[in-house]
């Protein structure tokens, strides 16, 4: 994705989403095993080691999904697995999965699936795509690939009567949030990277639609940015 967010250019535009469970119910669990009450670099290690086989299922069925819902020859898809983490390739766009440990919940963990690597323009209009990743992903992920000027920003949407009453952000000027009514969308942006997600509980089509709606808004304010799989 290359489309500017007033200047901004942008790295990439995903599709993201998580189950969540206890770390002592992953299957790599095993008997002596402690629950993390901390989160470092060797626990996140740890977490993500444990998740493996949960990683693996999670692939291979969604890798199966995807073969049914797109009708794709075995030659079109390719499933990598490695430490953790598991990727399957289309001709479309790529499947990311890995478990990762709760950042405020240090006990937890998040399995993640994240579509990513649009190919195809379009391809997230498509209802098999729509119906498939409707039960994975609830919020989409733009990453900027410079830092975003969030103080210009929030200025910005002070100044615009229909955004200002919606906003907050921070002392520190390091995020700032639009909890849009209508449409109903969360939007939180940080230096480097805005994240769209439905203020209640969602279909895809709805998100990526009100999603579009929440950029059409912020146009007011100076703000473009492009949709994950639509250019």
């Amino acid at each position: 994705m290359t489309a500017p967010l007033h200047g901004t250019a942008l790295q990439e535009s995903r599709l993201v989403g998580d189950s969540t469970g206890r770390v002592r119910q992953l299957r790599g669990f095993q008997k002596g095993f402690r629950e993390p009450q901390e989160v470092t670099a060797a626990t996140r290690t740890f977490v993500g080691r444990l998740g493996a086989a949960e990683v693996q299922e999670r692939a291979e069925r969604v890798f199966q999904e995807l073969r049914t819902a797109f009708a794709y020859k075995r030659r079109e898809l390719d499933l990598a697995l490695a430490d953790g983490a598991a990727t399957v390739r289309t001709p479309d766009f790529d499947v990311n999965f890995w478990v990762e440990q709760d950042e405020e919940k240090p006990a937890a963990y998040r399995l993640v699936t994240q579509v990513a690597s649009f190919r195809t323009p379009g391809v997230v209009e498509d209802e098999r795509f729509l119906r498939l990743f409707g039960g994975y992903c609830d919020r989409v992920v733009i990453d900027f690939a410079q830092a975003f000027d969030l103080a210009a920003k929030i200025d910005l949407i002070e100044d615009l009567p229909e955004l200002a009453p919606h906003l907050d952000y921070d002392a520190h000027g390091s995020w700032f949030t639009l909890s849009l009514p209508s449409p109903a969308i969360k939007i939180h942006v940080t230096r480097h990277r805005m994240v769209f997600a439905l203020a209640a509980p969602g279909e895809l089509r709805a998100l990526l639609g009100h999603a579009s709606a929440a950029l059409a808004a912020l146009g007011g304010a100076g703000a473009r940015a492009a949709l994950p799989g639509k250019g």
